[in-house]
């Protein structure tokens, strides 16, 4: 399920991609690395709310989506769920 680069799910691929920053802020160029494991979990992400409009993601993983042009949006509810154990 999801994209797979070297056998990872995309999760795995944006989770190393971050790693390998060690907190630092990636460059647009940078992230287009990682631009199909990101639009993968933003396609699964719709999927989700269809069913759980309150589940998102983390607003680092907002931004990145941003980098790479994903028109993200996040759930506006007060609350909202993680979308990790739902995708």
């Amino acid at each position: 399920m999801g994209e797979e680069k070297e056998g990872k799910d995309s999760f795995e691929v944006v989770k190393e991609f971050l790693e390998v920053l060690d907190g630092r802020i990636p460059q647009r160029e940078e992230a287009q690395a990682i631009a199909g494991a990101l639009n993968d979990i933003y396609q699964r992400l719709m999927r989700v709310r269809a069913v759980a409009p309150t589940v998102d993601v983390s607003g680092r993983m907002w931004e990145l989506m941003e980098m790479v042009g994903i028109k993200a949006k996040p759930a506006r509810a007060a609350s909202f769920r993680s979308a990790a154990s739902f995708l």
